[in-house]
């Protein structure tokens, strides 16, 4: 569960974390998450490369633990 009571953020500097996010209105909730390699920003959604900025912005923190859980989901098989 997202905890509201989290510190915020400052818009315009992300940083390395883990958060779900829906990538349109009503959808399922994905995993992401922000890393530094090499001194960058790298980000993903659902295991693929994404902006960092997308992800910083549209998603809620979670904890690692919260992430995995949403990353074995999405590979499970979804019925029709």
């Amino acid at each position: 569960m997202v905890d509201r009571q989290q510190a915020p953020r400052l818009v315009d500097q992300p940083e390395p974390c883990f958060v779900r996010l829906r990538t349109e209105r009503k959808g399922r909730w994905y995993a992401a998450r922000i890393w530094r390699s090499l001194g960058m920003l790298m980000a993903e959604i659902d295991g693929r490369p994404a902006s960092p900025d997308q992800v910083w912005h549209g998603g809620d923190r979670i904890t690692e633990a919260e992430y995995n859980t949403l990353l074995r989901a999405s590979s499970e098989p979804r019925p029709f």
